[in-house]
């Protein structure tokens, strides 16, 4: 793996940092988006309100307003007919508030991601149907339903398709249909989220009722299902997502707040909701009912919100494992059966959860470098979810096989298909054979810029902030720090797969956490202290402490390249986190001083993790912490790593390998700690029974 540092005209970076009055370096990463001219850059700098375009632009967006007033007139119940994705919960969530409140009688219904699938189900429409004539209002879903249209149609239901997928240039026979990505439709902005169209929608009628604000309170919503979709935030997006975030971080809705709150994110950024909000959400649809992620963005109700998220948190927790699970069966296939030199990685298994094979895709294409298909077997069917990587348009190469599937459709990046079970065999050969155009191996990564540790400071940081957000799109830049020292490399985890040390550049030094490297950075020959390192890698600036999310790590002495890792650094933050922790602990001397076996107390949580800071920081002898699941064990662990990257603590469960030796600091779950009860009785000088 080579670098190059992007090239770009040192007269329109001059000119640009002149212009608008900003730093060199700022202006350098608007020309390499493209942003030359200083007035389209002073706005993408500065989105606003203004850069919403009219709704009315949108193929068929007056005949859908026309068809919802009339409902309304006529008092004809309409349906609104969702996704189980974040983007379909939150286009459902915005249509439901806005129509009930201001006159339409609405139902809603999301189906179910396992039992169900994606798309329209007519037997559901019809159910609706029986009890009356209604209008059937899609989300994020329609565009190639042609069956369950038709049959919409013919039971006398008018239909409004709202969508945002790929379209052909036949449609289906709605009434109107709501696309920026049908073939004939002008509209200037491609890429709305599908709640980015059904905010389209209720703008549009906004404006026709003559109603004033109607397109500011649902920006939440709007925000969290387009980063949740992963859309480019480009344009109008780019408002929509930051205006959207600001509302999220001082949300009215219950469980949003509460949410918030239990994730710990006081003033959310993008990579907040991509990463660790809309994971939540999506578990509901997941493992159980996403009408659970759609009640808890909806209700007004504090316990029942307070109820809702302790659900999530429930099935997000039995994701992650039943996604383990999976994952490494998944690798135990490609490894046995060599299908990492196939152009494309084809696994499948009897049973696979539906509600995780997308996310197992995604992770073995990142893992592999190659596009992913993960199918699951039933007794007569198959499904499958597809992942790709950058170069390759997976929707397209796919579509060589259609014969195979009953249904299929998706974006380039990712794919859904179902096919006969007896026909698996002949797709896999029939992919196995056909070539596809992959990155190669030895291709160069381009960088923004190239710094040194030691510019890493407030001034980057707030030029940074300028372009958020960031993400799909607008990417977060690169940079380059050459030369830098990797020293005390220790590594952790199941399968020693994730690696801690310090990055040092001069006297500027950093603790730096790296997960997934483990392996390969265990061939470098660091001679017990240190090796010389270029580091790619991008940053963002959180209000308590910032983060280098690595991107490659190239040994200077012999080329060998690592990546994918998160290093963290917090000067200051560690600082303030530690004074208030001495200032805790100052009451808790009595806890610190007398601890023995069976002695049980009842504390808060931030006086519990005070208590397991000085264990893991202070505590001169080996001590386990066992939690009741996955999700309390690592949280807890992965709260305190932040703070205490160096010191020798580990995390497991009952998929790490016990003969691996254990850290004198190790978090790990009752099943585990059950499972190898000897040992730790017999090595571990004090065990913590964590009770939530």
């Amino acid at each position: 793996m080579r670098w190059i540092l992007k090239t770009v005209n040192n007269s329109d970076i001059e000119g640009l940092a002149e212009a608008l009055q900003i730093s060199p370096l700022l202006a350098r990463l608007l020309v390499i988006r493209g942003l030359t001219d200083p007035e389209v850059a002073y706005d993408f700098l500065n989105p606003s309100a203004g850069d919403l375009h009219d709704p009315w632009l949108l193929k068929d967006m007056t005949k859908a307003v026309d068809y919802l007033i009339r409902a309304r007139e006529e008092n004809m119940p309409v349906l609104i007919y969702g996704d189980y994705d974040v983007d379909g919960i939150t286009g459902t969530a915005v249509l439901k508030e806005f129509l009930s409140e201001h006159g339409w009688k609405v139902d809603t219904y999301i189906p179910h991601r396992v039992d169900e699938g994606y798309g329209i189900q007519p037997s559901v429409v019809e159910s609706f149907c029986k009890k009356s004539r209604r209008l059937l209002l899609t989300v994020d879903c329609g565009t190639t339903a042609f069956e369950a249209i038709s049959y919409v149609k013919s039971l006398g239901c008018p239909v409004v398709i709202t969508d945002h997928h790929e379209a052909k240039e036949l449609l289906p026979p709605a009434d109107a249909i709501v696309n920026p990505k049908r073939s004939d439709d002008g509209y200037p902005f491609k890429d709305l989220a599908g709640v980015g169209v059904a905010y389209k929608l209720i703008y549009a009628l906004g404006e026709k009722l003559n109603l004033s604000g109607h397109g500011e309170k649902c920006l939440d919503l709007v925000a969290l299902g387009t980063i949740a979709d992963m859309v480019d935030l480009t344009d109008e997006n780019r408002y929509i997502v930051k205006e959207g975030l600001k509302r999220i971080g001082s949300s009215q809705r219950p469980g949003l707040s509460i949410l918030l709150e239990r994730l710990s994110i006081k003033e959310p950024e993008a990579q907040d909701i991509g990463y660790r909000v809309a994971p939540k959400l999506n578990a509901a649809g997941r493992l159980g009912s996403a009408e659970d992620a759609f009640s808890l963005l909806t209700t007004d109700n504090f316990h029942d919100a307070v109820r809702l998220v302790d659900l999530l948190f429930e099935y997000n927790s039995a994701r992650q494992e039943i996604e383990a699970e999976i994952f490494e069966q998944a690798v135990r296939q490609i490894e046995s059966l060599q299908l990492h030199k196939d152009p494309v990685i084809v696994v499948r298994g009897d049973s696979w959860h539906m509600g995780v094979i997308g996310i197992v895709a995604t992770r073995l294409s990142h893992k592999y470098g190659k596009p992913v298909i993960v199918i699951s077997e039933n007794e007569d069917r198959a499904r499958g979810s597809g992942r790709s990587v950058p170069g390759v348009n997976l929707l397209e190469y796919l579509q060589m096989f259609s014969e195979h599937f009953t249904e299929f459709g998706g974006h380039p990046m990712a794919i859904g298909l179902s096919m006969e079970k007896e026909k698996v065999d002949a797709f896999v050969d029939s992919v196995r054979k056909c070539e596809i155009p992959c990155q190669s191996e030895n291709e160069y990564v381009e960088v923004d810029a190239e710094i040194s540790l030691s510019q890493l400071n407030d001034k980057l940081f707030e030029d940074l902030d300028l372009l958020e957000p960031l993400g799909q799109g607008n990417p977060e830049p690169l940079f380059l720090v050459r030369k830098a020292s990797v020293e005390h490399v220790r590594f952790f985890g199941n399968g020693q797969m994730n690696v801690r040390f310090q990055l040092r550049q001069g006297n500027t030094r950093f603790d730096a956490l790296g997960f997934g490297l483990g392996h390969s950075v265990s061939k470098w020959n660091i001679n017990g202290t240190h090796v010389k390192a270029d580091v790619i890698f991008s940053v963002r600036n959180r209000k308590t402490c910032a983060n280098l999310n690595v991107a490659y790590l190239m040994n200077s002495e012999n080329g060998e390249t690592s990546s994918r890792f998160s290093a963290k650094f917090s000067t200051k933050e560690t600082q303030n986190f530690e004074s208030e922790m001495t200032h805790r602990l100052s009451h808790l001397d009595l806890v610190v001083n007398n601890l023995f076996p069976g002695q049980s107390l009842i504390l808060d949580l931030k006086s519990r993790n005070t208590l397991y800071y000085w264990l893991v920081d202070k505590f001169p002898k080996k001590c386990a912490f066992v939690s009741l699941n996955n999700a309390l064990s690592l949280n807890i662990y992965q709260s305190l790593l932040r703070h205490l990257v160096t010191k020798r603590c580990s995390y497991m469960n009952s998929l790490s390998d016990p003969e691996k030796r254990f850290a004198s600091k190790v978090f790990v779950t009752v099943t585990f700690f059950l499972e190898h009860c000897e040992k730790f009785l017999d090595k571990y000088d004090l065990i913590v029974l964590n009770e939530p």
